[in-house]
């Protein structure tokens, strides 16, 4: 329970407090930034939403080893 309260406040801290601050201090987004939250939080949910359908489909895919490992071996393959 308190890893998962830890991992929040550092993914809140490390990328989403700087990605608010930046998009406020734009201008793009509101005199004060103060509709900095929108790209922010639809990049979030792009993310989550990727996340999301990369597991779903993996899934349902059928392969001679573990699920994790083709997930692995897939992120591996995209950042790589």
């Amino acid at each position: 329970m308190v890893c998962m309260k830890v991992m929040t406040a550092a993914s809140y801290w490390s990328l989403l407090e700087p990605a608010i601050e930046t998009a406020s201090l734009s201008g793009v987004y509101g005199e004060d930034g103060q509709y900095a939250f929108i790209p922010v939080s639809l990049g979030f949910a792009a993310g989550a939403a990727f996340v999301y359908a990369a597991d779903y489909s993996l899934a349902r895919m059928v392969f001679s080893f573990q699920p994790f490992t083709a997930l692995f071996i897939l992120v591996v393959k995209l950042f790589s």
